[in-house]
């Protein structure tokens, strides 16, 4: 870490915002990053392969977790299609590849966003705590309903499923939450803003227009 990446000052007494898993496999890169975030006021648990990940995951609650594609063992995909659809912890991947096809397969798995390695550990931060304010108005505290009906479209938020004139269409994790999002905010214009990063209207409509058309509701 260089200088100006170095962790500011942290206060002992302030409270965590979040419980944070992260799993990598470089550890000299895993206790830099537990001291920064740490420093941010986040209660960091670090595991350095995918078994262990699913272990603590089954053991414990954590409100994000940081993910590496590549790992001994189990891998970050293998982590990604074992917890699910409907695994609703926001996930950040992390990948030293370029390729966008590993990005683009672990959004479709349910990933909500990812960073690139070498990265600034200030823009891992930032993507973490804006994944949390997505993730916290998503749940809306408790106070959203778990049901969502828009015309014959039904999503549940618990269970992540939908129903569409009251047969189920399968989506993947990143089209659920378009999907909600859009429902959540029927009648009114989205902006560019309000949409995660990784995902985009463009490359969202057609493909639910082709889920839907196979479906057959007529």
């Amino acid at each position: 870490m260089t200088p100006s990446n170095a962790p500011p000052p942290g206060d002992p007494s302030a409270a965590r915002e979040a419980r944070v898993l992260l799993v990598d496999d470089d550890r000299e890169l895993c206790q830099m990053l537990t001291e920064y975030l740490n420093a941010e006021h986040f209660d960091v648990k670090s595991v350095h392969d995918g078994g262990d990940a699913l272990v603590e995951l089954k053991a414990n609650d954590f409100e994000i977790l940081i993910l590496d594609v590549m790992l001994p063992s189990v891998g970050g995909f293998d982590v990604l299609r074992k917890l699910g659809a409907s695994y609703q912890t926001p996930i950040l991947m992390l990948t030293a590849r370029g390729d966008d096809i590993d990005r683009i397969v672990g959004l479709e798995l349910g990933a909500d966003d990812y960073l690139s390695k070498p990265f600034n550990p200030r823009e891992l931060v930032a993507r973490i705590r804006a994944i949390l304010r997505r993730a916290s108005h998503r749940l809306g505290k408790g106070s959203v309903p778990d049901e969502l009906v828009v015309g014959p479209i039904m999503l549940n938020t618990g269970t992540h499923l939908v129903h569409v004139a009251g047969k189920p269409v399968p989506l993947t994790g990143a089209e659920f939450r378009v999907l909600e999002l859009l429902m959540r905010s029927a009648g009114q214009v989205i902006s560019r803003e309000a949409m995660p990063p990784t995902l985009s209207l463009r490359r969202a409509i057609p493909v639910f227009s082709a889920t839907f058309a196979k479906s057959n509701f007529s």
